[in-house]
């Protein structure tokens, strides 16, 4: 089977389309034939070695495939040739073929199209965990989102609305600001003024009367995470999602104490909001709960009715490095912001040279 191959860790040329075996169920695993996969940030790091694990040289990249259930091993008993469904796979997607445990496979609505199955794969579960599990959002409560025009904070703005929330994106530069106010955002946060230390909370404060924001969701860590925390509200949440500006931060915890400290009533309180079931909803889809691996169905109309939309660059197969240098480009552009990407990269459509697409996410 044709599938893209890194077989020495390092950068985007590392990769190139080549041929590797393909897979054959074993018992209880499910062969997928891949329509679609998305293409990330992650990915880029997985390649160049630097990832929390390292996969066995050479490898095929690419998490969470989309496609057709081509077999079946003996003892399967939730899927059958022809369903669709979505792989909870590291790695291997960016091939024609990919095979996972039964207890590992997501079964889809025939419905819901490859690719926008596979731009909801990741970032919106991802952003779906942050926001109701680790900030256990309440209706009317503020969401800052930094990194977001990336994948994951253009997911997170959409959900944060459809949970009743109130959204303040931040962005680097001011060409973005369309791109998150379509998502939905209610205002905007300018990452470009100068110190940015005091003038993130100033703006934040202008925002709320001078009470900060409920929940942070933060893609960039830096300087920027370390402006956010002071911009938080009392017994406000932090949720750390990854450090795509470069530095990991240090958090100095004083700033945990006095006017930003989280008292275990209020966690305790907002807990059981949440097994109470109070919040809104909005996304029809299927999403990783990453709480011990169980897959939630948040399925209501929210997809349907637009609420959610997922979308970005498509290209064939054969184009992995193309489209993950668009991706790479996207990123070397904006150095304060790795992690807030653009809008859609220009849509490529798959010819015959291979059977599945990727799709090129904002990094």
């Amino acid at each position: 089977m044709r599938a893209v191959v890194v077989r020495e860790f390092g950068g985007i040329e590392n990769a190139s389309l080549g041929d590797m075996p393909k897979p054959t169920p074993k018992a209880g695993e499910v062969l997928l034939e891949t329509r679609a996969v998305s293409v990330n940030f992650v990915d880029l790091v997985m390649m160049s070695g630097s990832y929390q694990f390292k996969p066995p040289l050479p490898f095929i990249p690419g998490k969470l495939p989309v496609g057709v259930v081509a077999a079946v091993g003996d003892g399967v008993t939730k899927f059958k040739p022809g369903d669709h469904a979505l792989l909870m796979a590291e790695s291997a997607g960016f091939a024609e073929f990919a095979v996972m445990p039964e207890g590992q496979c997501i079964k889809l609505p025939p419905t819901l199209a490859f690719e926008e199955a596979a731009s909801m794969a990741l970032v919106y579960d991802t952003a779906y965990f942050a926001l109701k599990d680790r900030g256990r959002i309440a209706p009317g409560e503020t969401v800052l989102v930094l990194g977001a025009t990336g994948g994951v904070g253009l997911a997170a703005i959409q959900l944060a609305k459809a949970m009743g929330g109130k959204v303040f994106a931040a962005v680097a530069s001011k060409d973005k600001k369309d791109i998150v106010r379509a998502a939905g955002a209610d205002a905007i946060v300018d990452l470009s003024v100068p110190d940015l230390r005091e003038s993130l909370r100033q703006q934040v404060f202008a925002l709320t009367d001078k009470k900060g924001v409920d929940i942070v969701v933060d893609m960039l860590g830096g300087d920027i995470f370390d402006a956010a925390v002071r911009a938080l509200a009392w017994c406000g949440r932090l949720i750390v999602i990854g450090f795509a500006a470069g530095r990991i931060p240090l958090l100095k915890m004083n700033l945990c104490a006095g006017e930003k400290h989280r008292s275990q009533r209020h966690a305790d309180q907002r807990l059981s909001q949440a097994q109470a079931g109070r919040h809104a909803g909005g996304v029809r889809g299927y999403l990783c709960n990453a709480r011990g691996g169980q897959i939630e169905a948040a399925a209501d109309q929210g997809l349907s009715a637009r609420t959610v939309r997922a979308g970005a660059g498509r290209y064939q197969g054969s184009e992995s490095a193309r489209a993950h240098r668009a991706d790479d480009e996207e990123i070397a552009h904006n150095p304060g912001s790795r992690g807030g990407g653009s809008g859609a990269s220009p849509r490529r459509t798959p010819s015959s040279a291979s059977n599945f697409c990727l799709v090129a996410m904002p990094p």
